[in-house]
């Protein structure tokens, strides 16, 4: 891909997933995907100057939580559980990818599959509904509480599909 350095060097998923945590775009980066990169971290800036949510944040966190809600534009706030849900899977599928490339001796070579698709989608839509619902009068509390709670029932499905799935495919 244009602006990819061909990597010969061991990618950490959780590295990946870690620096994707901190800025959307950042485990891109560590992955070498360069455009990917610089296009989710633009569009965490974008999102981020748009909504207003480090101020938000930053009433949040101090409990003004009236303040922090009014302060929020939500319009934009709705784009943003996506776009930080798909940098996350995205870079930690990626490394787990350029890991599966790798011929380097010693390492057991990773299956070429799709990891934590459940968690992920179950993290952008609970994030969405909770800013959307607005129960704990803070749309980023509300967000945060539904993301993670989704993210776990969507990582639970995920696996009873897999286990579906292998028992239907060993029959």
């Amino acid at each position: 891909m244009f602006f990819r350095k061909n990597s010969n060097t061991y990618k950490s998923p959780i590295a990946a997933l870690l620096w994707s945590i901190t800025l959307p775009g950042f485990g891109h980066l560590y992955n070498r995907d360069y455009i990917i990169g610089i296009l989710l971290i633009v569009w965490e800036i974008t999102i981020n100057n748009m909504t207003n949510l480090n101020f938000s944040l930053f009433l949040a966190i101090n409990f003004e939580l009236e303040k922090s809600y009014e302060v929020q534009n939500l319009q934009w706030g709705l784009f943003y559980p996506s776009a930080y849900a798909f940098s996350m899977w995205h870079s930690y599928n990626r490394a787990k990818e350029i890991n599966h490339a790798l011929k380097i001796k010693g390492i057991k070579k990773p299956k070429k599959t799709v990891e934590k698709l459940g968690f992920f989608f179950g993290l952008a839509v609970g994030m969405k509904t909770g800013v959307a619902l607005n129960f704990f009068n803070s749309p980023i509390y509300s967000g945060i509480f539904l993301g993670i709670l989704f993210g776990f029932f969507g990582h639970i499905i995920e696996k009873i599909v897999q286990k579906v799935y292998k028992n239907n495919e060993n029959d």
